[in-house]
């Protein structure tokens, strides 16, 4: 597994970084900081996604400064969609991909 600059290589605790509580989901970072909540799983999905590949590179010491920045920026992008289009999109989105794969 591919080590964030400044930090030790070791055993991670592999475990579903998704999870859902309450019937809202959040996913967990390496930080411990638990991120949510999200309507859906597949929200939660994409985001831990594109906060994985923000923090490739970053010192451990800034993880948890990009992790709160980017949950602030996240919320108000959030805020912004109406419903849920944008989740609606993406999913026929990658529907029509894969149903395109298959041809």
């Amino acid at each position: 597994m591919a080590t964030r600059k400044d930090e030790q290589a070791k055993t991670w605790f592999r475990s579903d970084r998704v999870f859902c509580s309450d019937g809202v989901w959040y996913f967990h970072t390496r930080e411990g900081v638990d991120v949510g909540p999200y309507r859906n799983r597949f929200e939660a999905e994409v985001d831990a996604e594109m906060l994985k590949s923000v923090l490739i590179g970053v010192s451990a010491d800034l993880a948890q400064r990009v992790i709160r920045e980017f949950m602030l920026d996240d919320r108000t992008t959030m805020e912004n969609l109406k419903g849920d289009a944008f989740t609606d999109y993406l999913v026929e989105e990658g529907v029509n991909a894969i149903q395109g794969a298959g041809a």
